[in-house]
């Protein structure tokens, strides 16, 4: 299992969180960031990203072990994450992918010009991904028009 930063660890704890202790997923998320950076509200306040793209997996049904949520993430969030599923859904899992390297392909398919950081996503994606928790299928058609409503 490749582990990607303190964001892709606290993804993990988070999943472990609701598993185990049933607890709503932003709130399992918050858990995990303050075991991983302590009392540092400073930095979760700077790095929402990688919230925004676990809520995104989330209740996009990626992560295989919890149950979907609504929430919705700002368009290009939920573009990214996507495009991110797609891509990883071609890859061998064997062969390690950096997050920077995973975030050039999103960019690409996404067809943003400008560059643009990645600010930490890549990092849960990744780590999700190779820890075998997500769903890498498209969507229920159920969720698409769900998510569409919100």
């Amino acid at each position: 299992m490749i582990i990607y930063g303190k964001y892709g660890g606290a993804a993990l704890r988070a999943v472990h969180i609701m598993v185990q202790y049933n607890h709503p997923h932003a709130a399992a998320w918050d858990m995990a960031i303050y075991e991983a950076f302590g009392d540092c509200s400073a930095v979760r306040r700077f790095k929402n990203n990688p919230k925004v793209t676990f809520l995104t997996l989330c209740s996009l049904g990626a992560i295989a072990c919890v149950m979907p949520i609504p929430y919705s993430a700002a368009a290009k969030t939920r573009k990214y994450v996507v495009s991110a599923l797609g891509i990883l859904a071609s890859k061998d899992i064997s062969k390690p992918i950096s997050p920077e390297d995973l975030w050039l392909e999103v960019m690409s398919d996404c067809k943003v010009a400008a560059p643009v950081k990645h600010n930490n996503q890549m990092d849960v994606i990744l780590t999700l991904w190779y820890s075998n928790m997500l769903n890498l299928h498209e969507p229920s058609e159920g969720l698409t028009l769900a998510d569409s409503l919100l």
